[in-house]
This record gives C-alpha cells, structure tokens and sequence, in this order.
C-alpha cells in the first residue's frame, strides 16, 4: 500500500511542478520514482514465496528478512527524489501546497528511519496517511480560493461590462426623446418608457447571477434596446432575424454589446443607416450565432488599437463566453461594409439546457 501511495505522490508531484508549464514533460523525477516504487513492491510480493523481506514462522509471527532494509531505502529514496523536484520548481505552485507536499515528503522519510531501528508500530504509513490528508485539505483550499477569485472576476467583469454598456449619452438621448414625445405623442411615449424599463432591467439583473440565462431572454433584451433605437432613428434602423433555435443557454450580456456596438458605431455612423441582422443555426455539437451589420465598418487592427473607445465591451464578451461556457467570438470587418460577429457556444458544454 505505501509503494502504492509513493507512486501516486510521484505523479501528482509531478503534475503540479509541470502545472504552469506551456509544455507539459515529463521528467527523470517522475520515472525515477516510479520505478524505485515498483520495484520494491514487486520484491515485497515475491517475498511471499523468497523471503527476502520478511519470514512467519511456524507460529504465525512476523520477522524482518535480510532484504528488509530495501522497503524504508526504497520509500527514502522515491521522497528524496520527489522532494528534489519539488524544490527546484517551487515556484510553479503556490507556497500552501509547496508546503504540504514539503510535510508529504519529508514526515514519511522522517519516520521509515525510525521505524526501521524501532521495530512495532508502521510510522512511516501513519505518517503517510496524516501527511496526505493535510494536502487534501491544502488543495480543497486552494481550489475554493481559485472559485472565489473566479467568481469575484466574473461579477467584476459583469460590472463592467454593464458600466459600458448603459453610457450617459444614450440614456439622456432617450430621455430627451421621451420628453418630446410626451408633447407629441403621449402613447407612444408610454411604450417607449415601458421599453426603457425593460432595458435597465435586463442590464441590471445581469448583475445579480453568474448563471446563464436563456437566448430567449437575451433576445428580449436587444428588443426592448432595438425599440428604443428605433423611436430615435426610425426608418434609419432597421432589423432582420433568421433564429432556427432558441433552446439554449449563453452568458447574460452577449449579444446585447454586441448589438449596440453595431447599431452606434456601424449602422447609425451612416447617414441612410442600416439593417442589423440577427441570425442562429444549429450544427452537431454547437449553437452559431452571427450578428451581422452593413454600417460603416473598420479596420480589424482598430479592434485592437481602439478597442476601449469604439469596441467597447469586445474583450469582455469574449472572456466571459470562455469562462462560462467554453464559447468563442471572433469578429470580421470590411470598411464600407460592415462587420460581422460570429459566437460559436458548443453543445456540450453550459449552452445547453
């Protein structure tokens, strides 16, 4: 059983020094302790018919065998080079797990010598088994740590992302157009106020979930923005939808900067406007969604260059689609033409009811 947990130790060891590597490899550490573990664990099963390690006499009592010394040689030897590997790439892992599979290597070792001059009790297992229930708890640590930062830089992100989205223009332009309308117009100011409100909470319920929510919903959302447009501009905005499936699941706030961004900086930079087209069909193992504008269009550099002004949101979207449900954006852009915006959201993973 110790050569079996030794081996465990050795790969897991392993795999956490190779943690931060782009190139995983595996080194002379690794084989080293493998085979040093199998091997004394392939000679503690044929002492059963040798006796190398140990001898039960005729009344059932155990004595150490002149080979005995190879099981707390061998189990030194596996920790010393685990122990050498880890130290040399300290700096892959945090200092919490560095520590306890410091207390993982050197506890045991610590206790084979003694157990070896102090024949009874097994110290080296008792060791063994308190030392690798202490890294349990280390990692379960670590890992809640990593959800609570993650979690922390999704809402961040959200945040974010809604901060750029709801810009102090577009929401004194509309108010601006609902005054006017209150004098023109009452009813449909009625409407276009009831659509506003729509809007703000769509923007701000984001903020209360990391869940994904359904196309449907966000598709309820670029609506109630899509009215509101279109109280301002009229017959210069126009839609066009081609949805095949709507049953499924994306982060909240996907398309919505999307939609914006082409309807502010593409479709409304012209002077006749434009058609913002919506569509979504269903391959075998993913939901694509392209939203597709024949505004102004830019140079695809500028997405880089500029993209806290004109694109702003792009980089989060992408992020939080990656995040949340292993999706992919990409962006394609023709001046004079217009751009297009393809999300890929794959079937297995969280796009999926």
């Amino acid at each position: 059983m110790t050569d079996m947990i030794l081996m465990v130790t050795t790969v897991y060891i392993n795999y956490r020094t190779n943690l931060k590597k782009e190139i995983k490899r595996k080194s002379w550490y690794i084989y080293a302790g493998l085979i040093a573990a199998a091997i004394d664990m392939s000679c503690l099963f044929l002492s059963l018919y040798t006796h190398w390690y140990y001898v039960i006499d005729e009344l059932n009592v155990y004595h150490r065998s002149y080979m005995s010394f190879m099981t707390p040689l061998c189990t030194a030897f596996v920790l010393a080079v685990n122990l050498i590997n880890l130290i040399r790439h300290r700096r892959n892992m945090p200092l919490q797990i560095f520590g306890s599979l410091c207390i993982c290597l050197i506890l045991p070792t610590v206790c084979a010598i003694y157990q070896y001059f102090n024949y009874g009790i097994s110290y080296a297992n008792i060791a063994l088994v308190i030392a690798l229930i202490n890294l349990f708890v280390t990692v379960m640590a670590e890992q809640g740590k990593n959800l609570a930062k993650e979690t922390k830089q999704s809402d961040q992100m959200a945040i974010d992302l809604l901060l750029s989205q709801i810009g102090p223009h577009f929401i004194y332009n509309t108010l601006g157009t609902i005054k006017h309308l209150c004098h023109t117009d009452p009813q449909k100011a009625e409407e276009t106020v009831d659509q506003f409100s729509v809007y703000l909470r769509g923007n701000i319920d984001s903020l209360k979930t990391n869940n994904l929510i359904s196309f449907d919903q966000e598709m309820k959302h670029i609506n109630a923005y899509f009215a509101v447009e279109k109280t301002r501009f009229g017959d210069q905005l126009n839609t066009a939808y081609d949805i095949e499936e709507s049953d499924f699941l994306l982060p909240a706030l996907t398309l919505q900067p999307i939609v914006e961004n082409a309807v502010k900086h593409g479709i409304c930079a012209r002077e006749e406007g434009g058609t913002l087209t919506i569509k979504e069909h269903t391959e075998k193992d993913a939901y694509v969604i392209q939203v597709k504008d024949d505004g102004v269009g830019f140079d695809p550099d500028q997405l880089q260059n500029d993209a806290g002004k004109i694109h702003v949101g792009m980089d989060n979207v992408r992020e939080r689609l990656q995040m949340l449900c292993n999706g992919t954006m990409t962006v394609s852009s023709e001046k004079g033409k217009g751009t297009a915006v393809t999300i890929i959201i794959p079937k297995k993973g969280d796009g999926q009811k």
